[in-house]
């Protein structure tokens, strides 16, 4: 069996939620795609995970009720950091990212300036980029910029309080050779200044279960306690600026994700990713959160470099597998990821999201794009 075939030939399992965004997979569905699977792999019940699997606290206490607050809340620092992942436009891509990292330096605002081969002034206007209120965590992101290939030479102008960027942007009439982009800023947004020490406490001496079965953190180790005895982790959950343009010519992000599954049962268990994951949440640029259905494509695991982690695998007792999954979206942050456990049925009312049309099969489980702070250490394996 050709994996390929599988995998171009798959039909896309959600539909346009607003009119300039698409949302497709590469996720096959249906009775045909599961005859190949079996013919390939096995049968059904190596790939059924019949329940949720859930989260347990190592430690005693996660956060003890009896310890009081700091007396205050903590400041954070300003800090605001940018650049742009190319320095030129050429026919092939007319779009450059302005990559930023910053922390309560209020509005980011953007002035676009040119000019033209007769040495007229070209004015793209000023807008603002984003917002990084006072007071409040800071973030990493990146923001898309359009210029005319009519000019001769830009510059793009950014501005947070006290932060200046200036950067010239180069104007080519032919196609440019590859360029590696520029990774952007990745250090450091301050840590926030606590007014009063943070409290310490001492654990109760009976200790008290922490449970949590599903809005997982990335980084802890869930289970199936339903007999398979499979681990679930995501470790990462990033947003990469990306060349390739959606359907209808709009930019889009890239959103790559790394998931691992650990057999600590004692029979083998095929699992699809490529068709089992998607991108489940959005934060577009203006804050607003969208949900819907962005699956894994084909295009977008050659970008990341994927290589076989698209293939169906079959993962045997004792066995860890890794994964590197990417899907593309509109511009924005990864919010949530989506994996549907079960790839033999098909989904039930409460795995439809909004936007999708179908997940790949049933009992979905997601994980936040956060890192635990309610309770560390490593989970207890079954």
């Amino acid at each position: 069996m050709e994996k390929d075939v599988q995998m171009e030939t798959a039909p896309a399992l959600a539909e346009v939620r607003k009119p300039y965004y698409r949302k497709w997979t590469i996720a096959l569905a249906g009775g045909c795609f599961m005859l190949i699977v079996l013919a390939c792999v096995g049968t059904y019940n190596t790939m059924q995970v019949a329940g949720l699997p859930q989260y347990t606290c190592p430690s005693s206490t996660p956060r003890p009720t009896s310890t009081a607050y700091p007396t205050s809340l903590p400041t954070y620092p300003t800090a605001f950091q940018a650049d742009l992942d190319y320095y030129f436009v050429d026919p092939v891509r007319s779009t450059v990212f302005i990559q930023y990292m910053g922390q309560s330096v209020g509005p980011v605002n953007v002035t676009l300036s040119g000019i033209f081969p007769n040495g007229s002034p070209w004015s793209g206007g000023t807008f603002q980029a984003t917002y990084f209120a006072p007071g409040t965590p800071g973030w990493a992101s990146s923001y898309p910029v359009s210029i005319p290939l009519s000019l001769q030479a830009a510059t793009i102008r950014i501005v947070a309080t006290y932060y200046v960027y200036n950067f010239p942007v180069a104007v080519y009439l032919t196609p440019q050779p590859a360029a590696p982009r520029n990774p952007g800023p990745s250090c450091c947004i301050p840590n926030p200044i606590y007014p009063t020490p943070v409290p310490t406490y001492t654990p109760y001496p009976t200790p008290t279960e922490y449970i949590r079965q599903n809005d997982y953190f990335i980084g802890d180790w869930i289970y199936d306690l339903n007999g398979t005895k499979l681990g679930y982790k995501v470790t990462s959950i990033e947003s990469r600026p990306t060349n390739t343009l959606g359907p209808s010519g709009l930019p889009q992000t890239m959103f790559v994700w790394t998931l691992s599954i650990k057999n600590r049962g004692t029979r083998e268990y095929n699992v699809f990713p490529a068709a089992q994951s998607y991108v489940s949440e959005i934060v577009l640029p203006s804050g607003e959160s969208e949900s819907g259905f962005w699956g894994t494509s084909v295009a977008a695991g050659l970008e990341a470099k994927a290589g076989s982690n698209y293939d169906m695998v079959s993962i045997e007792p004792g066995q860890t597998h890794d994964f590197l999954m990417a899907a593309y979206g509109p511009v924005g942050q990864a919010r949530r990821i989506g994996f549907a456990l079960d790839f033999t049925a098909r989904p039930t009312p409460g795995d439809i999201r909004p936007g999708a049309t179908q997940v790949a099969g049933r009992n979905v489980v997601i994980w936040l794009n956060e890192v635990n702070t309610i309770c560390k250490g490593d989970i207890r394996e079954p």
